[in-house]
Formats: C-alpha cells, structure tokens, sequence
C-alpha cells in the first residue's frame, strides 16, 4: 500500500511517498522561511502551501496510484484563516512566547483551573486571545483557528477538522472544547475546528484533485501531530520504550501504562488506545547543530563537525546552557537564553562545538528525569531525526544519559509514524513492526561516567544560578525589534 505524507517541519515542508516495505519511493523538499524577533516567531502558510503543492507534483510524477494522504506537522500552531482556507495572518509557531500575559491571566479563572491543565503561552487558546486583544481586526476577519495540520487538511478537502490529540493545545477535556472558559475569553467556539478521531477519512475536493491529478474518492486520513507521529514511527512498542528524535527541536516520549502525578506540569500525558505516551519537547535539538554551522563552522557540514568536534576532549570543562530560543519542556522558561560557561584561554573554536555536542546530552537527561520522575522507568531509547545521523552525538546521549541508544535506519520516523496510523486504518490487523529495523547500537562507556555525572549536575546548577540574570537581562536589555525572516 503507497501512502503520501505531507510533513511540515521548522525548517522545510516535505513530500513522501511509502511502500508497502516502509521504503520511501519518492521525496522532495522545500526550505520554508521563519519571521523572528524577541517574542514571534512565524511562518507564512501560503508560503507553506506553495511550496507544499511543488512537492506534491514532483512525487506525485515519480509514483503513481497512491492509495491515500496524510498530513503532520508541529502542534500548539496557530493559523487564523477565511472561509476559503486563506490565511488572515501569518502563523504563530510552538516557541512563540507573545502570549505570556495571556496564559496567566487564563490561570486564574476559575473555568480554567477545574479542566487540570497548567498553562503558559504554549498553548492555543493564550495565543487566541492575543490575537482577539491585539489584532481585532485579524481575529473577526478569521473564519477558524487552525494547526498547520488542519491548515493543509482544509486546503486538500476543504474541510475544516482537527484530530483528537492536536486538539488537546485548546484544552479539550474528552474531546470536547473548553466551553465555560470561551465563554469567559468571549471566544467564539464556531471559530474552532471540529474534532476528530485519528483515523477518519476525508475526501479530497473536486480542485484538489484536478490540480494534482489525483482520483476524486483517494482518502486523505486524519493522523496527528509531529511529535506523536515520530513516536508511533520509531518502533516503540513495549512498556519503557522511548523515542529521542532530533529535528530541528527534541521531542523525547516513552510508551507506558502508567499515570503521571496529576501535579507535574513539566511533562504531557497523551492516552492513546490501552497506553499513555508521555514526554515533552523543547525548543532547539538539531537546531542547535545548525546555529553552530552557520556561525562557527560555514560551509560545513555535519559529517565535518563530527570530526573536527571530536579532536576535543570531553573534560575540557566548558558547559554549553542550550537554550537559544528560551525552554520548553522541562523547564518552561521562556526568559532563559544560551551561554558558555567555564571558557578559558586554551578553549578554542572545535571545544565549543564540543560543549554544544554534549549539551544535546544534558537535555535528553533532563527529559528523561522529568519522565523518571513520575516512577515511570526508561528502558531503551530509539533516536531518529537528523541530529540521529550524527554517531559522536548518540555515543555522547548515551554516556550522559547512562542508557543504550538505537539508532533507527529510516530518519524520516516523523513521516514513517504518520503513514503507519493512515495504514492501520486502511487496513485493519496491519503490522507495522517489520517496517523498523535498527542500523546502530549505542552503549555507555563507564569510562566517563562519573565525569559527565559531574558534568551535567554543573549543567543543572548553571541554569538554576542564572535564572534570575536571565530574567533582569529579559526586562532591561532585550530589544523589541520587527520581525526578520531567516532560514533555520
């Protein structure tokens, strides 16, 4: 069975088709520009589609006869759109942090506190209400609030839905939308999409399918988002298995039966099925890989930062605070920023690109903790994504984590996941197990054990002391620029 899988990440929207192996048959890709400042960061989401439907044709003239679309993205997006499926704004992506004011004010109602959710700028509805305070205009102009998901979904079908995990960013309670706290936001439910069930099928509409030459009953199946497509398409499958994939953000999951305390807001509790996926994401993974690469390493490539990162001694005592775009999980400090610390005269360029290497490390260990924390043991962890590809970086994850890392000979594990649930649907007592084969194995080198202990309890520490720096330098010397456009 052939499936299609639209994948919109930070840094390009893609194309791919599967076969019946898990082999893809065909792929392309497009770079897609971020708009930036202190606070926003947004994509353009005709930008998106433009560049979405080019690479549609191009794997659409390699590999005929699908047999169905599917659709992932980030989640905790917010598109605002016309009744058309034309955007009305740019979109506000996940890091965005405008929204702050808003989550906390939403805190302190009481329609908010009875639905268990904590709350911060993350999620939907702050963004909503930013959006309804600061753009009126913007907001009464807007037909529904959409995730990038449902975004490309509306433009295939002309329907506007939204899966049942992607919705839980409104703060849906049994997949239902929060109705006493719009109420008292005076947000418009019917500004919101219909929630779906992973699973359900939609039809492409008669345009859709004339512009891409497509049959008219060729199914488009709801999945979800990113992060959960990437953990259903690593190959987890037991209770303890985890997933560390590397994007441009980390999103780490672990697969259990159990219930985290109801108190932790550090992490998310997604069921699914007979099973809880829980974990986070934070802001940059292999985003930071690329920050380095443009700033300390031009014309590089990853293959030469392995080698040249690796002629540095993992004592050389620099520590790298990864947090170039704030935190999300675990920490959720949007004020926090990237700093070396520990930098004397013999650290040169390659002992820089070390520390950021390890960093990848400490933040997987955090993750983990977080996920640990709540009693629930990590046993193996599958790594995809394209910091995966880097052999130091899974070797380094797994001296500081104390784990075995896996890594997965298919990277795309984003897409993968995606077509795998589609697949299920489709056809029922499929087994997807086969589809993931492990290239490499990662083991902990007991060698360095005790010095990346000390190492990462210096990293913990480091943040810990400079939260309130960050927090003074936030309030006295960050600018409030435009927003600029650059490609991460």
């Amino acid at each position: 069975m052939k499936g299609l899988v639209i994948n919109l990440g930070f840094r390009s929207v893609r194309a791919i088709i599967f076969g019946s192996d898990g082999r893809i048959l065909a792929s392309s890709s497009r770079k897609v520009e971020t708009f930036l400042s202190s606070e926003y960061v947004e994509q353009d989401p005709d930008e998106w589609w433009r560049k979405g439907s080019e690479c549609l044709r191009e794997v659409l003239g390699k590999v005929e006869d699908i047999d169905f679309i599917t659709v992932t993205a980030s989640a905790a997006c917010v598109t605002p759109v016309d009744e058309k499926a034309n955007p009305t704004m740019r979109t506000i992506l996940v890091s965005d942090k405008r929204a702050d004011k808003e989550a906390s004010y939403i805190s302190r109602l009481d329609s908010f506190k009875k639905l268990g959710y904590e709350t911060s700028a993350y999620y939907t509805i702050p963004r909503i209400l930013w959006i309804k305070r600061n753009r009126p205009d913007i907001y009464g102009r807007t037909f529904k609030f959409l995730s990038p998901n449902d975004f490309f979904i509306a433009k295939l079908t002309g329907d506007f839905v939204i899966d049942e995990l992607n919705a839980t960013k409104y703060y849906t309670v049994n997949n239902e939308y929060p109705r006493e706290l719009l109420r008292d936001l005076e947000i418009d439910e019917d500004k919101l999409p219909e929630i779906k069930p992973i699973g359900s099928m939609l039809k492409l509409s008669d345009e859709s399918a004339e512009n891409f030459h497509l049959r008219r009953d060729l199914p488009v199946v709801v999945t979800t988002y990113d992060a959960i497509c990437a953990f259903f398409g690593s190959g987890v499958r037991e209770e303890g298995d985890a997933c560390d994939i590397s994007g441009t953000v980390t999103s780490v999951r672990v697969l259990t039966r159990r219930d985290i305390r109801p108190d932790e807001s550090r992490i998310f509790q997604l069921r699914y099925r007979d099973w809880n996926i829980v974990g986070g994401s934070n802001n940059l993974g292999g985003g930071l890989i690329e920050w380095l690469l443009n700033n300390f390493y031009m014309n590089r490539t990853y293959e030469d930062l392995e080698k040249l990162s690796n002629l540095s001694s993992a004592a050389s005592g620099l520590i790298f605070l990864p947090y170039l775009m704030g935190e999300r999980a675990p920490l959720w400090d949007d004020k926090v920023r990237g700093c070396f610390l520990g930098i004397e005269r013999f650290h040169n360029r390659d002992d820089m690109a070390r520390a950021v290497l390890e960093s990848t490390g400490y933040v997987l260990r955090s993750l983990i903790e977080a996920i640990e924390d709540n009693g629930i043991q990590v046993n193996r962890i599958y790594a995809s994504g394209g910091l995966a590809r880097i052999d130091l970086i899974n070797q380094i994850k797994a001296d500081i984590t104390g784990k075995k890392i896996y890594k997965l000979m298919e990277a795309e594990s984003t897409a993968l996941g995606a077509y795998c649930l589609a697949r299920e649907v489709l056809e029922p007592g499929f087994d997807a197990s086969p589809l993931f084969k492990i290239e490499k194995e990662y083991s902990p080198r007991r060698e360095v054990e005790n010095m990346y202990a000390e190492a990462y309890r210096l990293f913990k520490a480091a943040y810990r002391d400079l939260r309130r720096f960050h927090e003074e330098r936030y309030e006295a010397l960050l600018p409030r620029g435009d927003l600029r456009g650059v490609h991460l």
